[in-house]
């Protein structure tokens, strides 16, 4: 969490979340003999169940909770991704989509690919377990399922997020609608082109607003909606977007007049940046607007999950910091993002999303006391 602060407030150019597939060390947590070995992980499908493992074990930390502390109780795992869940065995489907027949040993990795059931796993626990997979509102959706959780006594803590990796497949597929950038990400800029890919994984813990551990942040709500508009264009008039904001504040006690910075989806391609950065303009021109896809690149599923936590940590240390990659303002657009580290007295928050297929969510979330 330290090079995370030093990366967006200080200026360092350490890459967020930067993860050694292997290093067992920084993990902290061992696999147990029957779960596959951190060798195996390594491999492209299964690095998601690293991520996971990895900021799932900083967030307990943070909370002030030993992995053993949660096995006397009911916690759940929800986690958005777009590649845990999936069997992605590139070598195996290459060559039988050419004729051949490959050992088909590869196959049952597909029941390790579920991030959220190995991370349920791993950690021991007892209580509900999801998988997302809702393109790249998937780890808000997921922070969203688990507060509804809470809500509901399914569990008495909710472990959520998302984590995701980059595949061949995945960056073919975006290359091939001609959404990736080739000078890199820039949100909201006159001259972006695309987005750039990452990996990593966003992952906190929820609690009731009566534990007895001080929160470091509050959530004050969650919204979903959909735009039923296309397959990968956003509704240029935001309407989706708007739904889910306007769900989010539905029983916050809050006014969206109150929000001091959006941290905002901000992928930097033409049609998403357009379509959101309006809706900015329209509703919430009065609120700092960061991106911070110029650090972690876009992390599809993981995406929702990465920004609640660096939305969270801006609240905590009371800065928000330079939207890297933004230069000039689109006049279509009509927002500046931040441009430097900004410090001051924020109290209240709104982290979007907005993904394929026309899905919003949005996070509301607070400086806690």
């Amino acid at each position: 969490m330290e090079s995370t602060r030093r990366t967006l407030f200080e200026g360092c150019q350490d890459f967020i979340g930067n993860v050694q597939a292997g290093d067992a060390v920084f993990f902290g947590v061992r696999p147990e003999p029957d779960w596959p070995d951190v060798e195996s992980l390594s491999s492209p499908g299964l690095r998601p169940n690293l991520f996971a493992v990895a900021a799932a074990s900083e967030a307990i930390r943070l909370a002030g909770l030993a992995i053993s502390d949660l096995r006397g109780m009911r916690v759940g795992v929800c986690l958005g991704s777009t590649v845990g869940g999936t069997n992605y065995q590139e070598e195996f489907l290459g060559q039988y989509f050419t004729g051949q027949l490959p050992d088909a040993a590869p196959l049952l990795k597909c029941y390790d690919t579920n991030s959220a059931q190995f991370l349920s796993r791993y950690l021991g626990l007892r209580g509900p377990v999801l998988l997302v997979n809702n393109a790249c509102t998937s780890g808000a959706d997921a922070i969203g399922v688990g507060s509804a959780w809470l809500e509901n006594d399914v569990c008495d803590m909710a472990i959520c997020g998302g984590t995701e990796t980059v595949l061949a497949k995945i960056f073919l597929g975006f290359r091939s609608l001609m959404l990736c950038s080739p000078n890199g990400c820039r949100p909201f800029d006159r001259d972006r082109a695309g987005l750039v890919l990452g990996e990593g994984a966003g992952i906190v813990v929820l609690e009731r607003a009566d534990s007895p551990r001080r929160a470091q942040a509050l959530l004050l709500g969650c919204g979903m909606a959909s735009d039923s508009h296309h397959p990968t264009a956003p509704d240029p008039q935001a309407r989706g977007l708007d739904r889910a904001v306007s769900m989010a504040f539905a029983r916050s006690g809050c006014a969206l007049e109150a929000v001091d910075f959006i941290s905002a989806h901000g992928t930097g391609t033409p049609s998403s940046d357009l379509a959101e950065g309006r809706w900015i303009r329209g509703h919430a021109n009065h609120a700092r607007v960061v991106a911070t896809k110029g650090y972690t690149g876009h992390t599809l599923g993981a995406a929702g999950g990465i920004a609640a936590v660096l939305t969270a940590l801006s609240l905590i240390d009371g800065k928000i910091p330079p939207s890297r990659g933004f230069m000039e303002m689109d006049p279509e657009i009509g927002i500046t993002p931040t441009c430097a580290v900004e410090a001051a007295d924020y109290r209240l928050a709104l982290s979007l999303s907005l993904g394929f297929g026309g899905t919003n969510s949005a996070l509301l979330l607070a400086r806690a006391p």
